[in-house]
């Protein structure tokens, strides 16, 4: 009973379950599938880029390696996301 999310911000690597998996299973189920689903991972490695997209991400971003660069990095990921773009409606 909670809330649908307008957006997904995912770290691929997870402490119980890993991000591939809950991408996977997210972009299966209906009621997720319009939620845009944003990774924010550590990993540059290009077989987990692609595997992220193989699996309907809308977007990879790198994690900078400062905090800083992360919270500059979420304040754009805020504008584009949830500003700029036309999400569609919930259902």
């Amino acid at each position: 009973h909670a809330p649908r999310p307008d957006l997904v911000l995912l770290d691929l690597n997870l402490p119980i379950m890993d991000g591939r998996e809950l991408l996977s299973e997210m972009k299966q189920d209906q009621s997720f599938l319009q939620i845009p689903v944003v990774v924010f991972s550590s990993s540059n490695d290009i077989k987990d880029v692609l595997m992220a997209y193989r699996l309907h991400a809308n977007c990879y971003i790198t994690k900078p390696a400062t905090y800083e660069g992360i919270l500059k990095v979420v304040r754009e990921i805020d504008t584009f996301w949830l500003n700029m773009v036309q999400l569609p409606p919930k259902e």
